[in-house]
């Protein structure tokens, strides 16, 4: 985001898109009692319709009140398509890395947060649900049908509470940067960015 005397502000947001290999623990466990996932593979493609999000320049007048809120402020919410494609059948399980504030959101600039929020996920043309989980594999929370995304969260693909399998992944994202009032007033320029990646594990 960058702020000119004038009061113009420009935003970006920068997605990755990345994949790790899990492997399972040494020691035996049963899947059913401890609801743990099974490793996923290697052979996989992620990819996003808009790695790069730029907002443009605006007045300080241009941006809107954040629904809900009218003490703060945003360049408006940008929707983007999210797919992982795998080779083989396997369960989907994806970690969220970026610079975060106190409250778990994505940070924005130097004091200002950016929402990101998982919606309409399916697979394999079918709708399923999300579960928050271990980077291991143990389901934590949920199901949800949406997940506002936190920095280290991980989150897994389930159907009645429980992993399920599939090649083809795909959910829309919504961004939205917030900012206060004094944020979007300054006198010097500012330069602001929010990145955060998707990583397959």
């Amino acid at each position: 985001m960058r702020i000119t005397p004038a009061l113009l502000i420009a935003g970006s947001t920068f997605l990755w898109l990345s994949q790790a290999v899990c492997a399972m623990p040494s020691s035996p466990r049963s899947f059913e009692d401890n609801q743990l996932l099974p490793p996923a593979t290697e052979k996989c493609q992620l990819s996003v319709s808009t790695p790069f999000v730029d907002y443009g320049n605006k007045s300080r007048w241009q941006l809107q009140d954040v629904e809900g809120n009218n003490q703060l402020l945003t360049p408006g919410k940008r929707q983007l398509s999210y797919s992982v494609v795998c080779t083989f059948s396997q369960v989907m399980r994806i970690t969220v890395q970026g610079d975060s504030t106190t409250g778990g959101n994505f940070r924005y600039g130097a004091n200002d947060k950016l929402r990101v929020t998982l919606s309409n996920p399916q697979l394999d043309g079918n709708d399923v649900q999300i579960m928050t989980s271990t980077t291991d594999g143990v389901l934590i929370d949920g199901p949800f049908n949406t997940l506002t995304l936190q920095a280290g969260q991980t989150f897994t693909l389930v159907k009645g509470h429980q992993p399920v399998e599939g090649k083809s992944f795909s959910a829309r994202l919504e961004l939205e940067p917030v900012l206060t009032e004094r944020s979007a007033r300054v006198a010097s320029k500012q330069i602001s960015e929010a990145n955060f990646s998707l990583q397959l594990r």
